[in-house]
């Protein structure tokens, strides 16, 4: 049986996806995306993605690599048309 929650993520993104006649999922390998994506293809059973890749997350260029493969993702790249560094509260981050 499932959750409230979980039946409203699910009604919700359905009623999102019904606007749409080609969807796709920006997916960047991340948790957050990840998640969104499994729930998705449970939804759909396939959908196709537009991955994030930076050359500085090699370890998650795997994890993606390894992702589309075992689910047999349609997948398009996407690389970041720009770049920056931000610093603050003792980090640097990466804008794309």
């Amino acid at each position: 049986m499932m959750s409230e929650p979980v039946k409203l993520a699910r009604e919700t993104i359905i009623r999102a996806l019904n606007k749409w006649s080609d969807p796709c999922c920006l997916w960047s390998g991340g948790k957050d995306s990840t998640v969104l994506l499994h729930l998705l293809r449970e939804i759909l059973g396939s959908i196709p993605v537009v991955c994030f890749r930076e050359p500085w997350f090699p370890y998650k260029d795997r994890f993606v690599n390894r992702v589309i493969e075992e689910w047999n993702l349609e997948a398009w790249d996407w690389h970041p048309a720009k770049v920056a560094l931000t610093k603050g509260h003792g980090r640097i981050d990466i804008l794309n």
